[in-house]
């Protein structure tokens, strides 16, 4: 079932979108990938825009001269929710997969990728609060030991008989170097603990880019033998 043109709400009315611009938009957007990037950010925002740029080089079927990002982008969503609601709705019916376009088979692959890179951040981002937490428990520990430390050597002191006046000073100078000694070792497992953090953060990184470059690796074969297989669909 061909989707039939319309106009998108957020997008220019003296521009009339049909299936073959929604399909080479499909197009362009399979070959610059802007799932990668994260929602909201300015790389996702530039993705869209080279998009943009691109589309309006093509000369048929003609696009706008100045076709925004925005415009691409909603187009590309509201095609691309249209595309979910009328697969759903012709599975119910039927039950089975219906025949699908060549628009079909690009939605399909580009809502895949959406979906895929959305999950890839979430476990990324879940994994990073787990390890916040752990380090944050660490540091309570940390503190509540000291603290416990500090009671215990009070009540000591309160049980013990009066010192005489003589040996105040003494008294004052081991209590502080005694709590000097429990603040640097304290420090030193601060120290210790960022050192720690800041090497996890580090190989979090380097493990993303790896599994970033992997997928970027993935994506550029599948967007190869997508459009061989386009390319083979429309020789037909």
């Amino acid at each position: 079932m061909a989707m039939q043109p319309d106009f998108p709400a957020s997008c220019s009315s003296s521009m009339e979108w049909s299936e073959a611009h929604d399909i080479q938009l499909c197009r362009e957007i399979m070959v610059t990938n802007p799932f990668f990037a994260k929602r909201k950010t300015s790389d996702r925002k530039r993705l869209w825009e080279t998009i943009a740029r691109n589309l309006v080089k093509i000369n048929s079927p003609k696009f706008k001269t100045s076709l925004s990002e925005r415009a691409v982008r909603e187009r590309y969503m509201r095609i691309a929710q249209r595309f979910k609601a009328k697969m759903n709705e012709e599975i119910k019916a039927s039950g089975i997969s219906p025949e699908q376009s060549e628009l079909d088979v690009l939605l399909e692959e580009l809502t895949e990728r959406e979906e895929m890179a959305e999950e890839e951040r979430f476990q990324q981002g879940k994994k990073s609060e787990k390890d916040q937490e752990k380090a944050k428990d660490i540091r309570l520990k940390a503190m509540e030991k000291l603290s416990q430390t500090k009671k215990r050597k009070s009540e000591e002191n309160s049980d013990d008989p009066p010192k005489k006046s003589r040996r105040v000073g003494s008294e004052t100078l081991s209590f502080l170097k005694e709590k000097n000694e429990r603040e640097m070792d304290f420090k030193q497992k601060e120290l210790e603990l960022r050192s720690k953090e800041y090497e996890e953060e580090r190989k979090r990184r380097d493990e993303a880019e790896k599994r970033q470059d992997s997928m970027m690796q993935m994506f550029v074969q599948q967007n190869q033998l997508m459009l061989s297989l386009i390319s083979k669909l429309t020789d037909k």
